[in-house]
């Protein structure tokens, strides 16, 4: 037996359907000192795919009759001629080659269906992450900015340095055109709140007016009054926290002096997530 010959007969001999005889000419082969061409690795292969076909298949509990119709195949009348013993055997070759390709086929799918869906949620997480630390970046920027407030603004720095702090975005509310952003720097384990804007343009007879958003209602947390650099830093009373754990802070336009309840559509808005 040469190399093409014994790769030929390489997928019977890992499924166990060569007869004894083949089977002892193919160990003679390996046997033989070579040179091989490939024969020892084309046969770990083959012993390796037969492997995965076997996992791979649930076992199944046959129906009584299986048996039956088997032994009828395999053993035909006398009348009708018997085909070569060796003619089963070599149609093993190509079920067994479609059968380890679609084995295959299917552990790579499923291989990379995962490998996606893992790619895809480390992304998500990645992105979130990076955009977290963005928003932090910019609110410690502006809170090191500002010239005023100085205890106010330790309150916050000490505030946005702790672990369990969450820095929420403020931005332009849908249909807004405001140059103004923001950031709430919240705290749910203590129950705290800072909110800082900028950006936020002198204004006569009006007063900027903050809110915390929960369960629908707008509840009233105090009035922004930028400085001349257009910043503006307020701590949220605690009181209002301790009721319930906020899903927005809003910002509005009201009338001086502020209002029991908006009386204008929000132009900043952040959600808590």
């Amino acid at each position: 037996m040469n190399c093409s010959a014994f790769k030929e007969n390489v997928w019977a001999y890992a499924l166990d359907a060569l007869d004894p005889a083949e089977r002892a000419e193919c160990d003679r082969h390996l046997a033989d000192g070579g040179p091989h061409e490939g024969c020892p690795a084309a046969l770990n292969r083959a012993i390796e795919a037969a492997g995965l076909l076997g996992s791979s298949v649930a076992p199944i509990q046959p129906s009584p009759g299986v048996w039956g119709k088997i032994e009828a195949r395999l053993d035909p009348p006398p009348s009708r001629a018997r085909e070569p013993a060796r003619q089963p055997r070599r149609s093993w070759f190509p079920w067994a080659v479609a059968m380890a390709a679609a084995t295959a086929c299917a552990i790579a799918i499923v291989i990379g269906m995962s490998y996606r869906s893992e790619l895809r949620a480390k992304n998500a997480q990645l992105a979130q992450a990076s955009a977290a630390a963005a928003e932090r970046a910019q609110c410690l920027q502006e809170l090191e900015a500002m010239r005023r407030n100085v205890d106010v603004q330790k309150q916050a720095l000490a505030l946005l340095e702790l672990p369990s702090t969450k820095v929420v975005p403020l931005g332009p509310s849908a249909g807004s055109q405001t140059a103004s952003r923001g950031s709430a720097i919240f705290n749910p384990e203590q129950q705290r709140a800072m909110v800082l804007v900028s950006a936020l343009a002198p204004t006569v007879g009006k007063d900027y007016e903050l809110w915390i958003i929960r369960g629908g209602d707008a509840i009233n947390a105090g009035l922004l009054r930028p400085g001349p650099d257009g910043r503006s830093l307020v701590a949220v009373d605690p009181k209002l926290l301790q009721a319930g754990r906020p899903e927005k802070f809003a910002v509005t336009l009201e009338p001086a002096g502020g209002s029991e309840k908006p009386t204008t559509t929000p132009f900043l808005i952040g959600d808590v997530t």
